[in-house]
């Protein structure tokens, strides 16, 4: 199986190395046939002055909060739960300025259980939270 894999990947290299011409860059009837006509090469010199200027940030939370109620005579019980998920992500696409993603989250739960029988009565109450926020920057 490796054998036939090597071989793939061999002849995977052999058809791709056609597509560059000798100058590292895409001839121009290959950009035609990809519908990018209208690109133009930049020279080494300019494309210096902008190269590892961009920069992307990218934060994400997550919240929880759950609660289980029990009534311990008759054995009855009510569960809650509540999920908050947050993503946030930012890019300067080589602008050369600050990038900075930010998120917050939370999550809230109130419960509550009331249970009466002829010999016992019980009641209970759950009220949480939870929550974060994060921040990232990247220049």
């Amino acid at each position: 199986m490796r054998y036939v894999l090597s071989l793939v990947a061999v002849f995977v290299c052999l058809l791709a190395a056609p597509v560059f011409a000798a100058d590292g860059n895409v001839p121009q009837p290959t950009l035609d046939i990809l519908g990018l006509s209208g690109m133009q090469t930049l020279s080494d010199e300019d494309g210096m002055q902008v190269r590892g200027m961009s920069s992307a940030a990218w934060t994400q939370g997550l919240s929880l909060v759950s609660g289980l109620l029990v009534d311990p005579a008759t054995k009855s019980y009510v569960f809650g739960a509540d999920v908050n998920r947050a993503d946030a992500s930012a890019e300067n696409a080589g602008f050369q300025v600050l990038s900075q993603a930010s998120h917050a989250q939370s999550s809230s739960l109130s419960i509550s259980l009331e249970v009466t029988t002829s010999t016992s009565s019980f009641i209970g109450m759950i009220i949480g939270g939870a929550g974060g926020s994060g921040s990232a920057a990247a220049q």
